[in-house]
């Protein structure tokens, strides 16, 4: 066998016959990574304050993503923050960490990044070398971490990443080695990249146009539009949901491309988030909640 086909994930074959993801009695795992930086620059409609408010983004987006998600799946989370000390071996050895303990979840069902701060579709900005050099890692290379190669407990498992970072034109995930031969023994290869879905928020995070109050009666606090919506939609799913995650970002996406904005977005930028997905089989996150488990 050669190389390339030593790295292709083996599953039995009943694992990826069927037309849906099962998650009911499976374990949600959640990776959170946000920017703790102490200052946030950014260009805005009025300057006044808008560190501050940047800063309170931010904590709000992290708290009211916890909160829907310990009330809705009951998941393992896991936190990276990212701050100007912190350069790429760091933030690899981090991810390998969170990779290594999925990797030890007997009952992992499915996989959830995601991302809050500063970076795009292409780059994960990290810390400043000398001279204020800013540290950037490839996107995809957060996300390989995950695959069926690196993460075999995630292999045939959705692995979902939302990104709410300044994206306008996110890249494609690395094509993965393909191969649909079943051996003899009842496996069957399947694409290193396979199951894979990743949402761009596609607005410029720090814009005030893509603030919106936490709730419609706390003007002061803000939070992204992304994650607010995000927050909503889950909010609302119920055990005997039948809305899909791709049913979801199509409302997430409509009531983006309805929204008023304070201020005119910049000259070409497409507000709409931006879909890139690998996914084999019908994903129905209400899945999770058919079978709650205890607190973790």
């Amino acid at each position: 066998m050669s190389g390339d086909d030593a790295s292709i994930p083996k599953v039995p074959a009943a694992n990826v016959k069927s037309s849906r993801y099962i998650l009911e009695g499976y374990d949600l795992y959640v990776l959170l990574i946000h920017d703790q930086r102490q200052q946030v620059k950014y260009i805005s409609c009025d300057a006044e304050d808008m560190e501050e408010k940047s800063k309170s983004r931010i904590n709000n987006d992290l708290e009211r993503l916890k909160e829907i998600l310990k009330e809705k799946f009951k998941p393992e989370i896991k936190e990276i923050g990212v701050n100007d000390q912190m350069m790429i071996p760091c933030f690899e050895k981090e991810l390998q960490n969170v990779s290594g303990a999925i990797s030890t979840c007997p009952n992992v069902g499915a996989f959830l990044c995601v991302f809050l701060g500063f970076g795009g579709s292409e780059y994960v900005y990290l810390g400043r070398e000398k001279e204020e050099k800013i540290q950037k890692m490839e996107f995809a290379a957060v996300v390989k971490h995950f695959n069926g190669e690196n993460c075999k407990s995630l292999a045939t498992k959705p692995k979902m990443f939302f990104v709410q970072a300044e994206t306008t034109s996110p890249a494609l995930p690395r094509s993965g080695q393909r191969s649909g031969r079943e051996e003899e023994d009842g496996l069957i290869r399947i694409p290193i990249q396979a199951d894979i879905f990743v949402y761009f928020s596609s607005a410029l995070a720090g814009e005030f146009w893509n603030e919106v109050p936490v709730t419609d009666t706390d003007k002061d606090n803000v939070m992204s539009r992304f994650v607010r919506l995000l927050c909503c939609e889950l909010k609302e799913l119920k055990p005997s949901s039948s809305i899909e995650i791709q049913k979801m970002v199509i409302r997430i996406n409509l009531q983006i491309q309805e929204a008023k904005f304070i201020c005119k977005p910049p000259e070409g930028v497409d507000l709409l988030p931006l879909v890139t997905s690998q996914l084999t089989k019908d994903l129905f996150l209400a899945d999770f909640m058919e079978n709650p488990k205890a607190n973790v």
